[in-house]
């Protein structure tokens, strides 16, 4: 419960100071958990689209993206950094230029997430930009995403 009453205090920084503080959440959906094209009626889809989906939540502007990863594309910590820094980016650009002087981080444990890479990338861009803070929680085990699963 703790670390839930901290998650939303990390928004509600990001919603009261959404010049200064990013607070966003990341998480991958499954592919078993859509089928396209959906053909109705029918039990079971023979030749399914293979897809995998990658969403993030940005909670100080309330933006919600979602990105279509094609079926070639490893899903590994590479896809999880692209759609944050893509995420940044935007933030970025909605901010006359400027970088966050906090971010707020959310992820989840699996190895997308939980992995040298984007710890290594947290560092660089403390060290290489204005960012002061990067605060990257690991949600535990048997968590929910609350906010990005629903969406």
């Amino acid at each position: 419960m703790n670390e839930r009453y901290a998650y939303y205090a990390r928004i509600e920084e990001a919603k009261a100071n959404p010049e200064e503080v990013l607070s966003c959440i990341g998480d991958g959906m499954a592919q078993t958990h859509t089928q396209c094209p959906y053909l109705a009626n029918q039990s079971k889809i023979s030749t399914p689209l293979e897809q995998k989906i990658q969403g993030i939540i940005d909670h100080g502007r309330e933006k919600f993206n979602m990105y279509r990863i094609f079926p070639f594309v490893k899903g590994n910590s590479n896809v999880s950094i692209h759609t944050f820094l893509l995420n940044l980016e935007e933030w970025n650009s909605w901010n006359d230029e400027r970088y966050p002087r906090k971010i707020y981080w959310q992820i989840d444990g699996g190895p997308e997430n939980a992995n040298k890479y984007l710890l290594a990338l947290c560092e660089y861009l403390v060290a290489s930009t204005p960012i002061e803070e990067i605060y990257l929680s690991r949600l535990p085990v048997g968590h929910t995403h609350e906010d990005i699963d629903a969406r």
